[in-house]
């Protein structure tokens, strides 16, 4: 196997080691009721690849940031993918019986309990975002996309000259 495609694979690995680990803390500190709980872990611990949050967390890497800045961005991507299979998955949906070999969450619990399920990764997002400090007043133009001779404004980007 070639020395690039073996990196890569670790690399992959390690991100998804991470981003297990942090969506574990986040669903394990936003504690709700015992069903909601459990089917939310079903769901959204239920394995992966998580090609998604190691893009997140290389594109930071890229851009000469630590990765661990972007873990929770990368952990607010797999809650909404998680959230879109979920609902996916329903009944109203693809009706579909098996996700990843396993039951599917409405089948595996039950219909309401999917539906809260997805909804609370969903809504998760922003409480996973904000807790981490992700957004904060000390973010450089140029972090948020602001091109040459453009800075932030509330309304979008605006000339600086």
């Amino acid at each position: 196997m070639d020395h690039r495609i073996r990196q890569a694979e670790a690399y992959l690995d390690q991100c998804r080691h991470q981003v297990d680990r942090e969506l574990d803390r986040c669903l394990a500190r936003n504690a709700t009721s015992e069903r909601l709980q459990e089917t939310m872990r079903y769901s959204v611990l239920g394995g992966g690849k998580r090609v998604r949050p190691a893009l997140c967390m290389a594109a930071a890497r890229a851009m000469g940031s630590q990765e661990s800045t972007a873990l929770a961005p990368a952990c607010a991507l797999e809650l909404i993918h998680a959230y879109s299979l979920v609902h996916d998955d329903l009944p109203a949906m693809d009706d579909d019986d098996l996700r990843r070999g396993r039951p599917t969450a409405h089948i595996a619990f039950d219909e309401a309990s999917a539906i809260l399920a997805g909804d609370t990764a969903n809504t998760g997002v922003c409480v996973a975002v904000r807790c981490a400090g992700v957004v904060r007043s000390t973010t450089r133009d140029h972090d948020l996309g602001a091109g040459p001779g453009q800075r932030s404004s509330r309304h979008g980007w605006r000339s600086s000259h």
